[in-house]
Order: structure tokens, then sequence, then C-alpha cells
């Protein structure tokens, strides 16, 4: 069944984000994920090259949605030649864990599954935090033609960094009894500095608060960074674009654009990275800037959808 998203996203929040053009989607489950599907008006989709986009911890399919409306508008081709995948991971929107016994290399295997299962064509990751290092682990895929990442690592070196931070993320959401003052709370930390003066900071709390707090205790300690295996080795061995971008003020993950910038400038001559820092921003992008995120955005997809 074909419905549209972008309607419930307007009566919930009370925003018009789209013309009457709105794209449709179809909603599959598929083992541990939930996708949301928008085919291609004018390509058959065996040759539709795929966007798969990838939320960020407490995230979901609905922060895409200002996105995928924007860069339609910007770009006609992208809902004409393309098509896209809102993924939900593990724990956030429609993908409830509940009783089920997973690990991280078990919703990759699911992800995977899903992509051989459910396309054909070149596959384009978008990710955002969390779900940019889901991004590049899912990579390896001979059909990948380029990611775009926004404020993601390829995960930590140090094995005694990754312990302290997994259990750090374990005790994360334990306890939480007002999920809203926690959210809230959350979004004080330096790492979002000056997303609380952003126009749609209001509708970004509100999709958050969607979320089953006892899901997303469940995911964190599924998806935390410091789970698994750092992949800044593997990284060289990619021979497609890759876009980062970050927020000049988000200093860590600044720092982490500027070290794959320097590690891989001379490495791998079929690897071409390129690293943006957004002034006046911090960890959200495509929250706090969305008009530059959508330019760059559509910049890297034309330079790859012919």
């Amino acid at each position: 069944m074909l419905f549209s998203l972008v309607k419930d996203y307007q009566s919930t929040y009370g925003v018009g984000i789209i013309n009457n053009d709105e794209p449709k989607f179809k909603v599959k489950n598929f083992d541990l994920i939930e996708v949301y599907e928008m085919y291609p008006k004018a390509r058959l989709i065996d040759k539709a090259p795929n966007l798969l986009f990838l939320h960020g911890f407490m995230g979901s399919h609905l922060d895409w949605l200002p996105i995928i409306c924007s860069l339609n508008a910007l770009n006609a081709n992208i809902s004409k030649y393309c098509r896209i995948h809102l993924i939900n991971l593990p724990g956030h929107g429609g993908a409830k864990i509940g009783d089920k016994i997973i690990t991280f290399d078990s919703v990759i295997s699911a992800l995977k599954q899903y992509i051989i299962r459910e396309t054909s064509g070149p596959l384009i990751y978008i990710g955002y935090s969390m779900g940019g290092r889901i991004a590049l682990n899912l990579a390896e895929n001979h059909n990948t033609k380029g990611i775009f990442l926004e404020s993601s690592s390829p995960g930590i070196i140090d094995e005694e960094e990754r312990r302290i931070r997994m259990q750090k993320d374990s005790e994360l959401l334990k306890g939480v009894l007002e999920f809203k003052k926690f959210l809230e709370n959350w979004y004080e930390l330096p790492l979002f500095s000056g997303i609380k003066t952003s126009a749609d900071y209001k509708n970004h709390l509100e999709q958050k608060l969607r979320n089953d707090p006892q899901e997303l205790q469940k995911a964190i300690q599924i998806l935390s960074v410091g789970n698994h295996p750092h992949l800044w080795e593997k990284i060289n061995n990619f021979e497609f674009p890759i876009t980062y971008i970050c927020g000049l003020d988000d200093q860590k993950y600044s720092n982490i654009g500027k070290k794959l910038k320097k590690c891989y400038k001379n490495l791998n001559k079929n690897l071409n990275i390129n690293v943006d820092f957004i002034p006046n921003c911090s960890h959200n992008v495509h929250l706090q800037k969305q008009m530059i995120y959508m330019e760059k955005l559509n910049r890297f997809l034309t330079s790859i959808i012919a």
C-alpha cells in the first residue's frame, strides 16, 4: 500500500514542506529493520540507483522527510530516477527489538540481506552519525557507488577506549523516567551547540519523543560505537567517492574529518574523500543548516547519478 508520509508529517507537526507533487512511500518490515520505500517514477526498479538513508541514535525515517521533500523540489530527477529507502534501525521507529536477542553483526547481516533481496541497481548511502557508521559497514557491496557521511566516524581504534565507551553507552538510558527531560538535557551537550535555536528544533524534539526509551536503551547496547571494531583501515580499500560533512562547532567530528582527509589523501589514488566543515553549526547539519546540507547532498548525488 502506497501512502503519503508527508501528509502524516504535516498533520502531526503542522508544517508545510512540499508542493502537491508529494512522494509516496511503501513500508516494509524485514527481519530486524523497518524500511519506507519510494519508487522511481520514470525508471525500471532494477536499473534505479538506490539511495539508502540511515538515521542517527534516537532518530527514525521521519528525520529524512524534510530532506527528501526539499531534495525533490531542488532536483526533480531524484524522485524521477531513484529508489529511496528510509531505514529504521532496531529500536527506532517501528523496528521494535522486544525480547529478541540480537548483536551488531546480526543487524548488519539483516541490512545486507535486505539489500540483496530488495535492490539490484547502484547503492548510495546517506548516513548521519550512528547511521554513517552502519553505512561504512555495508559499503563493501560491489554495487556501492558512494557514501555521504554527516558527523560520523569509522569507529574507535583503541580497544580500551571502545570498552569504556561501551560501558558508558550501556548506562545511558537506564532508569530514565522522564524521556522529554532526558532529551532536553541531551541537546544541552556541547556536541549539539546551537541546536535549540534551530527553527525546526520543536518538531525535531517531537519526533524523538515518538521513540520508546526502553527500545532505545536496548538499541544503544547493540549499535554503540564501542560495540564493533573500527573501520579506519578498511576505508582505504574503498574505490568510490565519499563526502564527509560536519559542523565547524562540533570539535570532535571536525577532528575526525581532518583525520580522514589526512590519513587517506595519498594512500589510495582511487579513493576520493571530500571533507566539508559547515560554519555556525554543530553535530546535526541537516537540521541546523538544511539548505547547505541539501546543496551539498544534491551536488554529491548528481556527480554520481547519470
